[in-house]
C-alpha cells in the first residue's frame, strides 16, 4: 500500500508533530480536515486499516479509533465486504463546517478590509525574471560602475565598522543628508539644509511619511489623471479621499482641481517629465498652484525630476525652488526624490525634503516607521556623490539614454507608424505612445498588455494609469534597461504581437 495514498505523509507528519492529543484523535482530525477541504472526495474509498496503520508507523488500533469517531460522526461509512468509504451523502451538519472553513483555506480575500481589497489591485506581486523591454524606470545595471561601488562599500565598512550602529540617525546618515543637499543645490539649484532632508527607502515610502503626518483620514487630495499608481498606495493607506484631476499637454489642470477640492490637503504633481504623458507643468499652472496652496494651507507634493532626464531643464523647472521664502515663496511644497532609478533597484535610496519648521515632527515620526536602509549603504553612497562617482556615472547613463531614445522614435516610425502614436518627448526613461484610432477600434490597451506578457515582453496600458477621467488607449514603452542596438528586435517583437492581436479580431 505504501505510496499508493498522496495524503500518506501528511498524516505521518501530523502523528510526528501533534503530541498533545492522542493519536487516534490526531488521524481522525486530519482525516476530517482532508474531506472538509473537499481533498477526499464523497465515495473515496480509504485503504484497510492494517495497511494504513503500517504506512503511518503507528498501531493498527490507532487507525481503528480515528475510523470509529469518523463513523460516528457521519463523515465515513463502513461497507461489509467491501471496506470504508467517504461518506457519499455528508450530513448536514458536516456540510456547513464545509461551507464555513472553505473560505479560510481558497478565498483569504475575503477576509481583507475594504481597504486592503483596494490596495490589492494595485501593483502585482514580481513574477520572475523578464526580458528588459519595455520595463519603465528599470536601471541598466551594465552601466553601475560595480567595481567603485564594491570599494566605496568595502572601504566604508573597514573604516567605520561599528561606528555605523551608533551615528545613523533613523532620519539618515549625517553626511549623506549633506551630499544630497549639496547635490541638489549644484544640480537644480535648490537651497535646503541637511536636516530637512529625510531619508527613506523608496518614494512611496516618502509619500506614506507624508500621509501620516499632513492629512487625516477622509482628507482629500489631488491625485494626476492619468498619473504614476504606486504613488496612490500610500494615500489609499491612509484612508484619504483622492480627487482626479486631468492632465493636458500643460500638465496638472489646476483651476480644474480648484473647481472639484478647493479645500482638498493634499496636492501629489510629477511637473516635470509626467508619468505617463511625458508632459511638463507650464510656469503659469505651477505659480497658479503655489498660489492655490498658500491661500488655502494645503500641501503640494513633488515628485521629483527624474535624474536620468536630459541635462537641458531648467533649475525652475522645480516646484521647491520656486517655492523658498527668500523669493517670495511659503513653504508649502515636500519634494520626493529617489536614487534607484539612476543607480541600481537594490540600492534603496530614497528621500523627502520637508519645511525647515516641519524637520522636528518628520524626525520623530520617521524613527517610528519602519523605513529601513542599510547602514552600510548609505555612507557608502555618500562617498559616492561627494568623489563625483555619481556625476560620471548619470553623464554615462544620460549619453546612452539619449541614443536609446533616438532609437526607440526611429523604430516606432519604421515599424509601428500605422500601429502608434508617440507623445513627442525628452530623452529619459520611457515614451507614451497612443493607439492609433485603427488599432484602438479593434483591439485595447489592456489586451494588448497582456498579450505582450504572454510573449515575455512588458508594456503598460496607459489606460490603467487614468480613475476618472477619459481613458486614452496607449503603450508606456520604458526603454532604460535596453540597450540600443538590441531595441529594433523587440519593437518588432511588439509589432508581431500587435498585429497578430488584431488579426484575431478580423
Amino acid at each position: 500500500m505504501s505510496g499508493a495514498w498522496i495524503w500518506i505523509e501528511d498524516l505521518r507528519d501530523a502523528l510526528r508533530h501533534d503530541e498533545e492529543l492522542p493519536h487516534y484523535q490526531i488521524l481522525s482530525n486530519s482525516l476530517r480536515d482532508l474531506i472538509l477541504q473537499g481533498n477526499l472526495a464523497p465515495g473515496t474509498k480509504l485503504p484497510p486499516t492494517r495497511n494504513l496503520a503500517d504506512d503511518l508507523q503507528c498501531s493498527r488500533n490507532t487507525v481503528i479509533g480515528a475510523f470509529q469517531l469518523l463513523i460516528e460522526a457521519g463523515f465515513i461509512e463502513s461497507r461489509v465486504g467491501s471496506g470504508t468509504y467517504v461518506s457519499k451523502v455528508l450530513p448536514t451538519s458536516v456540510l456547513e463546517m464545509r461551507r464555513d472553513q472553505a473560505p479560510k483555506h481558497s478565498q483569504r480575500k475575503r477576509f481583507l478590509s475594504d481597504r486592503g481589497e483596494r490596495l490589492s489591485r494595485f501593483t502585482p506581486p514580481f513574477k520572475g525574471p523578464r526580458k528588459p523591454a519595455f520595463i519603465p524606470g528599470l536601471a541598466d545595471g551594465s552601466l553601475f560602475p560595480f567595481d567603485v561601488w564594491a570599494r566605496l562599500v568595502m572601504s566604508t565598512q573597514q573604516e567605520l565598522g561599528g561606528a555605523l550602529l551608533e551615528s545613523t540617525s533613523p532620519s539618515g546618515y549625517w553626511p549623506l543628508r549633506e551630499a544630497i543637499a549639496d547635490h541638489l543645490h549644484k544640480t537644480q539649484g535648490i537651497r535646503r539644509l541637511p536636516q530637512q532632508i529625510i531619508m527613506t527607502g523608496l518614494s512611496v515610502q516618502a509619500v506614506d511619511l507624508i500621509a501620516r503626518m499632513l492629512a487625516d483620514p477622509g482628507d482629500s487630495i489631488w491625485v494626476e489623471d492619468p498619473g504614476p499608481r504606486h504613488l496612490r498606495e500610500p494615500l489609499l493607506a491612509a484612508d484619504m479621499v483622492m480627487v482626479p484631476v486631468p492632465v493636458d499637454d500643460e500638465g496638472l489642470m489646476v483651476e480644474h482641481g480648484i473647481g472639484l477640492a478647493p479645500d482638498a490637503r493634499l496636492a501629489v504633481v510629477n511637473p516635470s517629465n509626467h508619468f505617463p504623458l511625458g508632459v511638463n507643468l507650464s510656469l503659469s499652472r505651477k505659480l497658479k498652484l503655489l498660489g492655490w496652496a498658500a491661500e488655502t494651507g494645503a500641501w503640494i507634493i513633488e515628485d521629483g525630476i527624474p535624474e536620468v532626464r536630459g541635462s537641458g531643464h531648467q533649475p525652475d523647472d522645480s516646484l521647491l525652488r520656486l517655492d523658498t521664502r527668500s523669493r517670495g515663496g511659503y513653504d508649502r511644497v515636500l519634494r520626493i526624490g529617489s536614487f534607484s532609478r539612476t543607480c541600481l533597484p537594490d540600492i534603496k535610496m530614497g528621500y523627502v525634503v520637508v519645511p525647515e519648521d516641519l524637520v522636528d515632527s518628520f524626525e520623530r515620526a520617521r524613527a517610528g516607521a519602519d523605513y529601513s536602509i542599510s547602514t552600510l549603504i548609505q555612507p557608502a553612497f555618500s562617498r559616492f556623490l561627494d568623489q563625483g562617482h555619481f556625476a560620471a556615472h548619470l553623464r554615462r547613463v544620460r549619453t546612452h539614454l539619449a541614443e536609446r531614445h533616438t532609437a526607440m522614435v526611429e523604430g516606432l516610425g519604421q515599424h509601428l507608424d500605422d500601429l502608434l502614436e508617440p507623445v513627442p518627448s525628452q530623452p529619459g526613461s520611457e515614451i507614451c505612445c497612443y493607439l492609433t484610432n485603427g488599432v484602438a477600434a479593434k483591439v485595447s490597451d489592456g489586451e494588448i498588455e497582456k498579450a505582450c506578457a504572454s510573449a515575455g515582453i512588458t508594456v503598460t496600458a496607459v489606460s490603467k494609469h487614468y480613475l476618472e477621467a477619459r481613458r486614452k488607449q496607449g503603450l508606456v514603452l520604458g526603454y532604460t534597461a535596453v540597450p540600443a542596438e538590441k531595441i529594433t528586435t523587440y519593437l518588432k517583437e511588439l509589432e508581431q504581437v500587435i498585429r497578430k492581436l488584431i488579426a484575431t479580431r478580423a
